[in-house]
């Protein structure tokens, strides 16, 4: 159900004015994480994490902390474990302003320009946004409270919202590795779901981040870079960031939501997202193939109509092939 009385996005005074054209400080998958040329081939950006940019005015901080109250308020924050943190998921389904903002044209603009390739939302909503509320943890553990993992799907930003500017800790760690070496490292192979070390790394492994600005963001190829949270050592309140899911527009480019798909798959809500992602998906591939099955002269300068029943045959022509195969 959606928030009651929620504040109504603005991107003319929620987003900080001087958003920058260019991030100014870019870290490269080959150049710090280890990825060989050949590697590179197969991902969707050369990027591995930005640098921290001011995204959002103090108006649009002010919100992102009201929202998260009202998380709380309606019982939509559950406490989880491994890593300790209270936590709310499936947030563009409860909260117009986040599904707005994350849509905003200026934010994907921006965080496309940081990837060098066009991004649009994660299609599943389940996994669009989440808040993340990590509170102090014991300062001598050996254990990180938010271990080193890596994502479910291709590219995240982590917006950093903690109304605590004096917190110690909390800073947000890249691991300097690739993605197999710390899925062998973890022992899970390609794992993704049991992919976690226990185990706080040691810094000449790590490039920290410190939000020094609230309402920052980074971005990161999650999925490729091993991340983690240094252990929040002294907070008043929580930690608080929300983390929102960006996916390449192409749909030729590489991607990794299958792990995504599958553990949210027992909802009604989310299994007709999918629904609705897998069929705009294909619909993007045949639009994609047909220049190299050479339809593209026979279709050009049609009308949509026309072009709409081409693309119907055709993709019936492809499920007859595969009920064939099958039999």
């Amino acid at each position: 159900s959606p928030l009651p009385h929620e504040p109504v996005f603005d991107a003319a005074t929620d987003l900080h004015p001087d958003l920058p054209d260019v991030n100014p400080g870019l870290f490269l998958l080959e150049d710090h994480f280890g990825y060989s040329a050949g590697q590179l081939e197969h991902c969707a950006s050369k990027v591995g994490v930005s640098a921290p940019a001011k995204l959002l005015s103090r108006t649009g901080v002010q919100k992102f902390r009201r929202i998260v109250r009202q998380f709380r308020e309606h019982g939509l924050v559950v406490s989880e474990k491994n890593p300790d943190r209270d936590a709310a998921r499936g947030c563009t389904y409860h909260s117009r302003f986040l599904y707005e903002f994350m849509s905003d044209s200026t934010v994907l603009k921006y965080f496309s320009k940081v990837a060098g390739i066009e991004l649009i939302p994660l299609p599943i909503r389940y996994s669009q946004i989440q808040i993340n509320m990590l509170p102090a943890y014991d300062p001598d553990a050996e254990e990180p409270g938010f271990g080193t993992h890596v994502d479910a799907t291709n590219f995240a930003c982590v917006l950093d919202i903690t109304e605590d500017r004096d917190m110690e800790g909390g800073a947000l760690q890249h691991a300097l590795m690739t993605r197999e070496q710390f899925l062998a490292r973890s022992g899970s192979r390609d794992n993704v779901a049991n992919a976690y070390l226990h185990m706080i790394l040691p810094e000449a492994e790590l490039r920290t981040t410190q939000f020094t600005e609230e309402g920052s963001a980074v971005f990161h190829q999650g999925v490729l870079v091993p991340h983690q949270v240094e252990n929040v050592r002294k907070v008043r309140g929580t930690r608080d960031t929300v983390a929102f899911t960006l996916h390449p527009a192409n749909p030729m480019v590489r991607r990794f939501d299958s792990f995504s798909i599958a553990s949210t798959w027992n909802s009604r809500d989310i299994r007709e997202d999918i629904g609705n992602l897998l069929a705009d998906l294909a619909n993007k591939r045949i639009d994609a193939l047909i220049p190299a099955m050479n339809l593209a002269e026979d279709l050009s300068g049609t009308p949509d109509a026309v072009r709409l029943e081409r693309l119907r045959e055709l993709r019936a022509g492809l499920q007859n092939a595969r009920q064939l195969k099958r039999s």
